[in-house]
Formats: structure tokens, C-alpha cells, sequence
């Protein structure tokens, strides 16, 4: 019976091993099947690859002809501006804002634009150009298809006339006109402007020393403005005593004001100028610092 269960034994076993030896011949059809999926998608990849190279190509390809187009065309082409040194009526530039900026200094920038495509024509770099006129405070400019440009200026507000100092000894001054941000513009010939002569300024100083020196003299207008009195002059050589120049019934009074409390002391002065003058009817200049005292003289403001 041992031998019979044995024998039974070995023959399972044997009729076993087929069965165990074909399951690992399935997976070699299943990797003969992989190359042939695995091409089908290269051969996908690879058309639509080319669809997109080929629309590239001629996405590239009509750029270039509209590029072309546009730079060569003559139709696009800026005409000349002016004739025998004359700026044409009609002209293919048309300037908005312009009071104090001379239109031929404008035209100018342009100049070597006449004759090409306004395609060609860089408009960023033309508007650095305009903001390097000293009047000019914003610029912009657009493109009017075909042959024309609409140019728009911003021009600078002068809040003071500003006396720069040009002498070794500081006594000879080049006028010119002082924007709130401390840029110094040229006087234009024929235009007439109401406002304050400033001293202490030179060449030499930052636009952001000035842009301060702005603000304060601002500052003392807009505090001395309600009392009704002509403010004429303003020496802020001196950043611990501001001195300012009251033009008064036809007499320029000047006032030292120190470095606060301006309004209070402009104020102060009016109410006590009847007397002052009584006291000493050639005094011009007032020095106002110390608390309760007036001290008066004959003195002049220096630099005015």
C-alpha cells in the first residue's frame, strides 16, 4: 500500500509539471505584442510632430512676409513734416499739449524717421528723447496707420523762478523756472509767470535736493497765501533760517523766519507792522526768530 501511495505520488507530481512549465509561456506573447504598440505610437507621435512643425513654419513664414510688408510698403512711410524750414500745416505729425515746448524742437526728434516705415520706428526710445526736454513731464506717442503719428505732451508747472548761482561769489544768477519736482526748466521769451524769485540753488545740487527745497517753498505759500500778502522772494540758502520777501504796499519787506512756525510769524509781523514801521520807518528787514521780540534793520536780504 506504501508503494502504491508512493507510485500515486510521483504520478501527480509528473502530471503536474506540464501544467507548471506552460504558464510562463503566456507573458512572451504578451512582449511580442509590445514593439508593435509601441511603434503604432512613435508612428503617432511622429505625425503629429510633423502637423505642428509644418504650422510653425508657416506661422514663421507669414510673419516674415507681414514684417516685410509692413517695413517696405511706401504706404507706411512718414512723410516730411516741414518745407524749406517750415513745419507743413498739414503735416503727418499731430502734437497735442504743447504751451511752452517749441513745436520744432518736438519735430526735430523725428527728423530722422522721415522716410521710413512707421513700423520701423521706435517708439520707446522717441519718448526718452521728448522726456529729455526739460518741459516735458509725460510723453506718448502712437502709431496713426498708415503715415501718421499723434504725439501728446505733458508739460511741466512751474511753482517758483529759480535764481541759480553761476558766480565764484555766488552774485550772479541764471533765471530760470523750477517745476514740485525740483527739475529746472528754461524761461520761454514771451510767456509771463507770477511767482516767487527762489535763492540757494545751483547747477550742482541733486533734483532731489531741489524736489525738497520745492516742497518747502510750497509749503510756505500755501500757510502765507490766506493772509492775503504777496510773497516775492525766498532765500533757502540757509536751511536753519528761511528768509522770504513781502512785497507790501509797494515796499519789499524781508522777514527771517527761522525754520518753523511760519504761518504764526507772517501773522505776528501783519498785526505789528504799523508800529514797527513807526518805530523805524526805513527798517526792511525783520527778524523774526526769537519769541516775542521783532529786531528790525536796514539791512537787505543777500542774494536779492
Amino acid at each position: 500500500m506504501a508503494r502504491s501511495r508512493e507510485s500515486r505520488a510521483l504520478e501527480f507530481e509528473d502530471e503536474s509539471l506540464p501544467e507548471l512549465e506552460a504558464k510562463p509561456r503566456r507573458p512572451r506573447t504578451v512582449a511580442r505584442a509590445a514593439p508593435e504598440h509601441l511603434a503604432r505610437k512613435r508612428i503617432l507621435l511622429a505625425v503629429v510632430f510633423l502637423f505642428f512643425l509644418v504650422v510653425f513654419i508657416a506661422a514663421v513664414a507669414l510673419v516674415y512676409q507681414m514684417d516685410t510688408f509692413l517695413a517696405t510698403d511706401p504706404r507706411f512711410v512718414l512723410r516730411p513734416f516741414s518745407r524749406g524750414g517750415l513745419v507743413i500745416a498739414d503735416g503727418p505729425i499731430d502734437l497735442v499739449g504743447l504751451e511752452h515746448v517749441p513745436a520744432q524742437e518736438v519735430f526735430s526728434i523725428f527728423e530722422r524717421d522721415v522716410g521710413r516705415s512707421l513700423y520701423l520706428l521706435p517708439l520707446d526710445a522717441r519718448r526718452e528723447q521728448l522726456l529729455a526736454v526739460d518741459w516735458v513731464e509725460e510723453a506718448s506717442i502712437t502709431r496713426l496707420w498708415p503715415d501718421r503719428l499723434h504725439v501728446e505732451v505733458k508739460e511741466r508747472v512751474p511753482v517758483a523762478l529759480a535764481a541759480i548761482a553761476t558766480g565764484r561769489r555766488g552774485d550772479a544768477y541764471q533765471m530760470m523756472l523750477m517745476d514740485r519736482n525740483g527739475v529746472l526748466m528754461r524761461r520761454p521769451r514771451q510767456a509771463q509767470f507770477d511767482l516767487p524769485v527762489v535763492f540757494g540753488l545751483t547747477f550742482n545740487q541733486s533734483v532731489d535736493y531741489r524736489e525738497a527745497k520745492a516742497d518747502l517753498v510750497l509749503t510756505v505759500q500755501s500757510e502765507i497765501k490766506p493772509l492775503g500778502v504777496g510773497l516775492s522772494e525766498i532765500d533757502i540758502s540757509d536751511p536753519a533760517n528761511l528768509r522770504v520777501s513781502l512785497a507790501i504796499e509797494g515796499k519789499s519787506l524781508r522777514l527771517m523766519l527761522g525754520r518753523e512756525k511760519y504761518l504764526e510769524r507772517v501773522q505776528t509781523f501783519l498785526e505789528r507792522l504799523p508800529e514797527l514801521l513807526k518805530a523805524n520807518p526805513q527798517a526792511n528787514l525783520f527778524d523774526m526768530r526769537l519769541e516775542n521780540q521783532i529786531v528790525s534793520s536796514r539791512e537787505g536780504l543777500n542774494g536779492g
